[in-house]
């Protein structure tokens, strides 16, 4: 009888149970493998999870002091805390950004906190782990200058290396408070005026102080000139001196303070000065503001002409032959004020001239009070000669 193959068998043949066993064997071998390594990779998956479970949660929360002005303190306190559950591993970095117009006072820290400022930004470090449930402060103090905006904000971030906070949200705090401005203007600003040398006449300007801010506030009056030796300061709102200082001035409210100068009696004529003022609040670094007036030295030109007319006032005589004797003849007295300000007190002396006699005096207009005495006239003028006016009176004289 005759057999069919064994499909299982490599060579188409019956297997026989040697080669049966040796297959059993084999498939129980491998099967121990898979189930040796099968526990490792499964113990490799959880570790690896584990590792990117957050250990630790940091957070920083920020609260900033009442009432911010100008020239004051601005406060903020830092809190900081981990939440964990486990601690957060340092380095840990606080970096706080303090407003435009606020500078650095002090920054210091509870614990183990190490910090230093440049420029708006202070940097806290806590250099080992930071531990569960374990609050700390951080507390800025600020100076609130004059360039600071009605509105300021202040942000504080805490951060560290690694994948271990569990919550980035409340790593960062920021808090926003209103400023009460202070400020201050002072006028007139670039004003002009010309003087005469005092000669022991002082003069006054009147500066007008305006409180801008929003608060209440007193203010310190200094008064200076540049370039010293054209104008002296004589007083500032009744004080004696350059200085002086305001009582309180409401928002909106002015105060008008008069300043007395001096104009030097031996000043160049043309020689100029600036007059300043300037009103600063008493509160430090708060506001300031100054006003200017540019003192220019000036001087009447006084000149004087004499010419000889006939006694009609109209015709003029040229040359000595060209009068007679016991003719009546006027000389015309011309004053005129060709400098850059008013003069006063114009006084005319003229002698009268031995080949003439002195018969009557005729003003231009009202203003002149002219007498002889001695063989000499005198013509007082009242008021003022303008700058650039002239004035004259005839003299009538018959020849000798």
């Amino acid at each position: 009888m005759s057999r069919h193959p064994d499909p299982a068998s490599p060579r188409g043949g019956v297997r026989s149970s040697a080669a049966r066993s040796r297959g059993a064997a084999a498939v129980a071998a491998l099967a121990s493998v898979v189930l040796a390594l099968t526990p490792s990779r499964a113990r490799a998956s959880t570790d690896e999870t584990a590792a990117l479970v957050p250990k630790s949660d940091m957070q920083v929360t920020a609260v900033a002091s009442a009432g911010f002005a100008t020239g004051g303190n601005a406060t903020y306190t830092l809190t900081l805390d981990n939440n964990g559950p486990q601690g957060a591993a340092g380095p840990i970095t606080l970096t706080n950004t303090l407003p435009a117009g606020l500078t650095y006072t002090s920054v210091t820290g509870t614990g183990s906190w190490t910090c230093s400022t440049l420029g708006q930004v202070a940097t806290c470090t806590w250099a080992g782990t930071y531990n569960k449930n374990a609050p700390t402060t951080i507390t800025i103090v600020a100076l609130i200058t004059s360039a600071a905006p009605a509105s300021v904000t202040n942000v504080a971030t805490v951060s560290y290396p690694g994948l271990d906070d569990a919550n980035l949200t409340n790593n960062t705090a920021s808090t926003t408070s209103a400023v009460t401005v202070r400020s201050v203007a002072t006028t007139p600003d670039g004003a002009t005026v010309s003087h005469l040398p005092s000669n022991g006449t002082n003069y006054t300007q009147t500066f007008v102080v305006t409180n801008t801010g929003g608060i209440s506030d007193s203010y310190t009056l200094v008064a200076s000139v540049a370039p010293a030796g054209v104008v002296t300061v004589v007083s500032v709102a009744g004080v004696a001196g350059s200085t002086a200082t305001t009582t309180p001035v409401a928002t909106g409210g002015t105060r008008s303070v008069a300043v007395v100068y001096s104009v030097a009696t031996g000043a160049a004529t043309g020689a100029s000065a600036t007059l300043t003022l300037t009103a600063t609040s008493i509160v430090t670094n708060a506001a300031s503001d100054a006003g200017d007036l540019t003192v220019t030295v000036t001087r009447a030109g006084i000149t004087m002409t004499k010419a000889l007319y006939r006694d009609d006032q109209t015709t003029l005589v040229t040359g000595p032959a060209g009068v007679s004797v016991g003719e009546y003849v006027q000389y015309r007295v011309t004053v005129t004020n060709g400098g850059g300000a008013p003069a006063s007190a114009v006084t005319v002396s003229d002698p009268i001239p031995g080949q003439v006699t002195y018969d009557s005096a005729i003003p231009d207009a009202a203003g002149w009070t002219i007498a002889t005495a001695s063989g000499t006239l005198t013509a007082n003028l009242a008021g003022t000669l303008a700058a650039g006016a002239s004035r004259y009176f005839w003299i009538r004289v018959r020849v000798k």
